[in-house]
């Protein structure tokens, strides 16, 4: 029977056992793994919007991990490093066929030393502004530059602020937030605006430096608080409120509830993206055939209850579109 079964002339249902069993051989193959590495944590509200486009497009395509370098919360280069360090590790034990880095730490920290020069293929989102410190394109590297939409921004501000020369940029003061200002400057110069920057550690400086901006400038654009010790948004707001007679703008959805304005970035347009380049790499492309891209989405929106207590209009072409922030 053995010598039998061993012949070219099987019976049908041994053909079909056999075939049963490469089908399932075949099945039990290991899927791709995607290793996501955010910079900052979960529960921060632009990781978050990043991590669930590409949850959305990776879906089915490959295993997924997720390690943070939770930088906004430990922000010291010790720290940073260290937590990159255990990427790095996990990088060499679990043997990812892409990894996706997210903003400029992941970049900075863990695709820079660890991934530059190596066949890993690497997809990377969000980082601000500009690849050139990282001396992108690599051979193994694709992705989406972050490009906040100041100049419209600040176009549109210009037709609603009569003396729009000059406005304070407020923000943390974090290697994201300091790329964001030189992109902001280099808008606000293009349209001959002056800009004061408002870089702060502390809660109560943001504060104190709301209140001089609401005394000086034309208008405040507002960049994200997120590394800010001690950030009370109900602080915020109250101070917001009490002190509101400039024209605050912002490029971040979660700051709405301090802004009039807002023409807000897409995490989820960078994360979708990251996700589909992903795919086709998984697919046989290669990073280099898939060009770095800039992201182009946004959203506008209006926070009414504070252009009413100021006494500021929109312009129709704004106000007929814009969402509002403050709906209920």
């Amino acid at each position: 029977m053995t010598g039998w079964i061993g012949c070219a002339r099987k019976s049908p249902v041994i053909t079909l056992i056999l075939g049963l069993m490469l089908c399932a051989h075949a099945s039990a193959a290991p899927s791709p793994r995607c290793l996501i590495v955010s910079s900052y944590h979960t529960g921060y509200a632009w990781s978050d919007g990043e991590l669930g486009g590409l949850r959305t497009g990776l879906a089915s395509h490959c295993e997924i991990r997720v390690a943070e370098l939770d930088s906004k919360r430990q922000p010291a280069p010790a720290q940073i490093a260290a937590a990159a360090q255990r990427v790095d590790a996990l990088i060499r034990s679990w043997k990812p066929d892409v990894v996706i880095c997210l903003d400029d730490n992941a970049m900075r920290y863990v695709g820079l030393p660890y991934l530059l020069g190596t066949g890993i293929p690497l997809v990377f989102a969000g980082i601000n502004a500009s690849v050139a410190p990282y001396g992108l394109p690599w051979p193994n590297a694709t992705g989406m530059i972050e490009r906040a939409p100041f100049l419209p921004l600040l176009e549109a501000a210009q037709t609603i602020v009569r003396h729009g020369d000059t406005l304070t940029y407020l923000a943390a003061d974090t290697v994201t937030e300091r790329r964001d200002l030189e992109a902001l400057t280099q808008a606000a110069d293009s349209l001959g605006i002056r800009v004061n920057a408002a870089l702060v550690k502390t809660g109560k400086a943001w504060i104190d430096a709301l209140i001089q901006a609401q005394h000086t400038d034309g208008f405040i654009v507002l960049g994200s608080p997120a590394g800010i010790r001690h950030w009370e948004p109900a602080a915020a707001l109250a101070a917001i409120k009490q002190d509101n007679r400039r024209l605050t703008l912002t490029t971040y959805t979660w700051m709405m509830p301090y802004a009039m304005l807002g023409f807000t970035r897409s995490a989820e347009e960078e994360g979708l993206w990251a996700a589909s380049a992903t795919v086709a790499i998984l697919e046989g492309s290669k990073p280099a055939e898939i060009p770095i891209i800039p992201s182009r989405d946004w959203d506008e929106w209006q926070n009414a209850a504070l252009l009413e207590a100021a006494g500021i209009r929109l312009p129709s072409w704004i106000a007929s579109v814009a969402k509002r922030a403050d709906a209920p």
